[in-house]
């Protein structure tokens, strides 16, 4: 990472029509353009590290407007069942990890958030 990190926003619009941000880390890499460094918790096919451009909201917010260069990363949600048990839940993963997926988020004991190669 170089530059210094901004914020960007993924709109996120409910059945009635409300409208949430979800902010990610990114650093600018051109004209309105960001690499983004963490991951999405709700927008499938942004991933870790592609390039988004945004457009400027009248309130200064930076929200993302389309990935301009995927990464080849890609994102995998899992979701371990509570009452498993940890070595299970470390199984699945070494296993992950053998075929180059790496965890990058842990959002709780039992909600994974991970990135992979191109592979996957």
């Amino acid at each position: 990472m170089g530059a210094e990190q901004v914020k960007v926003y993924v709109e996120l619009r409910s059945d009635n029509g409300e409208v949430k941000h979800e902010g990610l880390w990114a650093e600018p890499v051109g004209e309105a353009l960001y690499k983004v460094w963490n991951l999405s918790a709700f927008v499938k096919g942004l991933n870790f590290m592609d390039v988004v451009r945004c457009d400027v909201q009248p309130d200064g917010l930076l929200v993302v407007d389309e990935v301009v260069t995927q990464s080849g990363h890609r994102t995998v949600w899992m979701t371990f069942d509570r009452h498993g048990s940890f070595e299970d839940r470390q199984r699945v993963l070494d296993e992950l990890q053998g075929m180059d997926v790496r965890p990058l988020e842990k959002f709780s004991d039992d909600r994974w958030s991970s990135t992979s190669s191109p592979w996957l």
